[in-house]
């Protein structure tokens, strides 16, 4: 039975397709000065998974969660316009996957009644678009189904996954964008990851469980909000690029995976004193927590001004 986290024939069976989106110029400023649209996904509460125990070492991060039959099939399904609608397609889950899940048990009441409506509405109150990075433009939450319009609509359909230790959250999920009056074909797609830095509570159930489950959707909301503002961020050319990054400059990342640590072999974007946005040899965008001994400098980097930081290796 397949395991449902797909290893390195995945993603890489993945990445291309979701990338053969037409090549298209865009000013940076293009999409700050339209509507976005933000879809809501068919299915109505949003899915949580346990991290397999063997993901959660040290090693390669690359494998990244997708619920999906088989992988001929998903891939398949990705260059039809149902392809959110598959990634979120319910799977008989392995006995692996059965035991990793068990770390949610604690946490059933919380995430058996949170609903992707309300999970979107949190993640756009704490994106940047809905401040002044984007204030020439409005965002609203779309109904699902919704066929892209006058806006430049985002279609997102997050999974996410806590690590064994219960300190960190992931969230995996393909973005598909669609420029304003352009419903033929995606502008941007892309597999995104993006791993939540751990928490620093001595009981994460408490912490994670206080006032009705608010940190853990806070958190949820917050990783979303990093999800859509990569894609956005790509989008609008705002991301460095590879020529301002000297070119395909590939490097070991190491990152903290809850209270682990993994590694990614990934050209880097940006890097803060404290998360790292790269793009993995597969060519999916991640965005990661660091430790300071495991950050990067980059030349000319403003963020790192006030940071002391290792030289990857």
């Amino acid at each position: 039975m397949m395991r449902i986290t797909l290893a390195g024939i995945m993603f890489a069976a993945l990445v291309p397709v979701l990338m053969a989106a037409p090549a298209m110029a865009l000013e940076p400023a293009a999409a700050q000065t339209h509507d976005w649209a933000v879809r809501l996904p068919n299915e109505i509460k949003v899915e949580f998974r346990g991290v397999l125990s063997n993901e959660s070492t040290s090693g390669n991060g690359g494998a990244m969660l997708y619920p999906a039959p088989h992988i001929a099939g998903f891939v398949a399904a990705l260059v039809t316009h149902g392809l959110l609608n598959s990634v979120t397609r319910k799977r008989e889950e392995s006995a692996l996957q059965t035991a990793a899940n068990q770390v949610l048990d604690p946490y059933r009441g919380i995430i058996g009644d949170f609903r992707y409506d309300e999970l979107f509405q949190l993640a756009l109150e704490q994106m940047l678009i809905q401040k002044q990075k984007y204030k020439d433009g409005k965002v609203r939450i779309a109904v699902p189904g919704e066929a892209p319009s006058a806006d430049w609509m985002f279609i997102t359909e997050p999974v996410f996954s806590m690590t064994q230790d219960q300190r960190a959250l992931v969230l995996d999920s393909a973005v598909v964008v669609y420029a304003p009056n352009a419903p033929a074909a995606p502008f941007y797609q892309n597999a995104l990851r993006v791993v939540s830095a751990p928490i620093a509570s001595d009981d994460p159930l408490v912490f994670w469980s206080e006032q009705k489950g608010q940190n853990l959707k806070t958190t949820n909301a917050q990783l979303v909000a990093m999800a859509l503002e990569l894609a956005a961020a790509e989008v609008n050319s705002v991301t460095p690029k590879q020529s301002d990054m000297g070119g395909k400059n590939h490097r070991t990342v190491r990152y903290t995976h809850g209270k682990s640590e993994k590694m990614e072999r990934a050209e880097l974007l940006r890097v803060s004193c404290d998360r790292a946005v790269m793009k993995t040899l597969r060519g999916g965008v991640m965005s990661v927590p660091l430790k300071p001994a495991h950050s990067y400098s980059v030349e000319q980097s403003t963020e790192l001004s006030n940071c002391s930081f290792a030289e990857a290796k």
